[in-house]
């Protein structure tokens, strides 16, 4: 087993406040969920759950299935040490839709309450905390099964000319008359990729 592959040493048990008990792997962990606003409880949770699990160059979060709370084998990996990309998931799989353990699908396809939709798990964990009906994907690109154009297309262009396919997940959620709010990152007036989506 190299040293990417390395999980750290199990102590479910502990939170920020037995910071003598934590490996090193899991105070970085902690730290990083703690950033986006997201308590020990609800990290215990996803670990306890088998989703979340500190690694010593990453940590791994699991997506639950998006109509029960077991684990599926999509996820998320963030690097500590990386060139170009923080995250990654598996390239081979189609996108998913994270839906946080405090989510359940009934209150998403309820046609009477709203829910929203944001980029990045970790943003819809902190939402979901607070009791806001949260869902993400990974990126804004990540509702179609070919997640990104080629770089020397116009996006807005590429997306009329050839209609994307949608991943199956959101085939699942009925989105007539439904209220969603879109939340993704603050950039997405700034970037060209994203603005189209936006």
């Amino acid at each position: 087993m190299n040293n990417e592959e390395k999980q750290a040493p199990d102590t479910i048990g502990s939170t920020k406040n037995s910071t003598n008990s934590l490996s090193q792997a899991e105070q970085k962990m902690y730290d990083d969920f703690h950033k986006s606003g997201i308590s020990d409880e609800t990290i215990m949770k996803y670990r306890k759950a088998g989703l979340l699990k500190p690694f010593d160059d990453y940590w791994q979060l699991n997506y639950p299935a998006l109509k029960e709370n077991w684990g599926t084998d999509y996820s998320t990996k963030r690097l500590y040490k990386y060139n170009k990309c923080k995250y990654i998931r598996p390239p081979e799989q189609e996108s998913r839709i994270f839906r946080p353990l405090e989510v359940n699908y009934e209150s998403i396809i309820d046609g009477n309450l709203f829910f929203v939709v944001t980029e990045g798990e970790k943003k819809a964990i902190a939402a979901a905390e607070q009791g806001i009906p949260t869902i993400a994907l990974s990126g804004v690109y990540c509702w179609k099964k070919k997640p990104k154009p080629p770089d020397d297309k116009n996006v807005g262009e590429d997306i009329i000319d050839n209609p994307p396919d949608i991943i199956t997940d959101l085939k699942e959620i009925p989105l007539e008359n439904k209220t969603i709010y879109l939340c993704f990152d603050n950039d997405v007036m700034t970037k060209k990729e994203v603005k189209p989506h936006s």
